[in-house]
């Protein structure tokens, strides 16, 4: 697994995940404890291997409600935005990569810049805290007030710090994160969280970490979970009822649902 998104593609209100691999991408539900994909499509469907594809590659999906999602992966030329059945409807333009609560990221040898259009390529506000990443994730969060603040989450392709950008908030720096990364309101109170892997050097000791980010720019660790599988990729569904939103997170051989 290279990639997760959660969401409603199909606008059914029920949501579903999306997984992506190296030669698939499925969209499906949990039922009965498994993933039920119900729709599926191959990266070779979709268009051209890259010139030069990373040996771990970068890939990315956000979803569009009720119109489908957006998918991308280093392994192709460019991305693409699918249907809910998976039936591709557009070309993102070449070398971006979807970043749920941004846009598209440009990548540039082994790393991300910019924040652009994901279909014409022009640059979008809050562009420029996006440079050198290899991770990078976005938000819009209502505060209590029900005011709105957008939070970047950018992480270093050079030292693996990562950087926490508010347009109402001071900035922060965290040391010790993983290449897995959100950005969501998980107990819907307001104050935006940082959901996280850390940059544990073996799958045994690697976890989830879910810390609140404040307008001080205070990163406080709310609670980890041990994952000692190894976290390859994690997402955070739309709420859907009463209580904490779910983190979905995938391992190498099985999928998590986190409250």
């Amino acid at each position: 697994m290279v990639a997760i998104g959660c969401g409603d593609a199909d606008g059914d209100s029920g949501l579903e995940i999306a997984l992506l691999g190296r030669r698939k991408i499925q969209l499906g539900r949990v039922r009965a404890h498994a993933f039920v994909a119900h729709a599926e499509t191959t990266w070779s469907a979709l268009g051209t291997v890259a010139p030069a594809p990373l040996r771990e590659p970068l890939a990315a999906v956000d979803f569009l409600p009720r119109r489908g999602i957006l998918v991308g992966s280093t392994d192709r030329r460019r991305g693409a935005w699918l249907t809910p059945e998976l039936k591709k409807e557009k070309d993102l333009s070449p070398g971006v990569l979807p970043v749920p609560g941004l846009g598209c990221a440009l990548h540039q040898g082994i790393a991300l810049t910019g924040v652009y259009d994901c279909f014409t390529s022009s640059s979008r506000e809050g562009g420029r805290a996006v440079s050198n990443a290899d991770a990078v994730a976005g938000a819009t969060v209502l505060d209590a007030q029900g005011k709105s603040r957008r939070i970047t989450a950018v992480r270093s392709a050079a030292d693996g710090m990562l950087g926490l950008y508010g347009d109402r908030q001071k900035e922060a720096r965290v040391a010790k994160i993983g290449g897995a990364i959100a950005i969501a309101d998980v107990d819907l109170d307001g104050t935006p969280e940082l959901v996280a892997s850390t940059d544990a050097k073996t799958a045994a000791t690697d976890a989830l970490v879910v810390a609140s980010f404040s307008e001080e720019g205070a990163v406080l660790e709310r609670y980890r979970v041990p994952v000692p599988e190894g976290v390859r990729a994690l997402a955070v569904c739309p709420p859907d009822g009463a209580g904490p939103r779910a983190i979905v997170v995938a391992t190498p051989s099985k999928l998590y649902i986190v409250r």
